[in-house]
């Protein structure tokens, strides 16, 4: 696939938002407005995952395409030359690290690219996209080898992989969400879609040039539809916090104030209520 410059763009405002949100969050001095904005940049990871899945999905498909098959070592040896070595590099920095600070021993888990299912990630905690994407490009091709043969049955088997994380993370999500980090933020069956929906889009781009068309056209009605719901969603909190200041207001060191009540109470004052819900007590 030729370079794109738009893919460069989105690519450097995902590595933007990602290392803001890390400097801020890490930052001995607190910025509590700026974290407030910045806590969004965590999401450039999605965005990083489905420009991996379109690219790497690209070659894949564009390889198909071409030969009529996809030659799986020479498709996984090219994915693991480009990042394995750097890997081996900054993991071998991240415990050396540890083991001097602290004396920690080097988990072997690490050369399987199995941390991501940890409870907790014990060191070198960034290291849990890289198994995300190492287990997708391993086993996905495998899985469409032995899967189907046609594009409609492709786009079918994609319409509902797509789901399996959402809906992974929502049946987790009934016993609570845990807060440490690990195995709930970055299990990889828990966060793929954004791999699955790149790799998607270039199947459709590459397989089916007049579906990725029609794609195209609807895009800006979707792009629109999603403005439209986030607006709804920024006003909709607005209102909601209106509503929680006006009762905190209301409530400020227990007294409630009754907007109806307006009379002048004529009995005991009752502490907590207000002058006229007094009365009626009283009466």
């Amino acid at each position: 696939m030729n370079r794109n410059s738009y893919l460069d763009i989105l690519r450097a405002a995902a590595i933007i938002m990602v290392v803001v949100y890390h400097v801020l969050q890490m930052c001995p001095v607190a910025f509590p407005a700026l974290m407030d904005i910045a806590w969004y940049g965590q999401y450039g990871v999605e965005l990083f995952f489905v420009l991996s899945g379109w690219l790497i999905g690209g070659l894949y498909w564009n390889e198909k395409s071409r030969f009529g098959d996809v030659e799986l070592r020479r498709f996984w040896l090219r994915r693991w030359l480009r990042t394995i070595p750097p890997y081996l590099v900054a993991l071998g920095l991240s415990w050396l690290a540890v083991y001097i600070h602290g004396g920690k021993s080097f988990d072997l888990g690490y050369l399987i690219f199995i941390q991501n299912y940890y409870d907790q990630i014990p060191y070198f905690l960034v290291s849990w996209s890289l198994c995300i994407e190492e287990h997708f490009y391993l086993f996905l091709p495998v899985l469409l080898m032995f899967n189907l043969q046609g594009d409609k049955r492709t786009f079918a088997l994609f319409s509902l992989l797509v789901l399996v994380a959402p809906i992974c993370r929502w049946w987790l999500s009934l016993n609570g969400v845990s807060t440490m980090f690990g195995y709930e933020q970055t299990a990889t069956h828990l966060r793929m879609e954004g791999l699955l929906i790149g790799f998607w889009l270039a199947h459709e781009n590459v397989r089916s040039p007049q579906r990725w068309h029609q794609m195209k056209q609807g895009a800006p009605w979707l792009l629109l539809a999603a403005g439209c719901w986030l607006l709804a969603a920024g006003c909709w909190l607005l209102l909601a916090a209106g509503c929680c200041c006006c009762c905190c207001c209301c409530c400020f060191r227990g007294r409630a104030i009754c907007l109806t009540c307006l009379d002048v109470p004529t009995g005991p004052h009752v502490p907590g209520v207000c002058t006229g819900c007094n009365a009626r007590l009283s009466g």
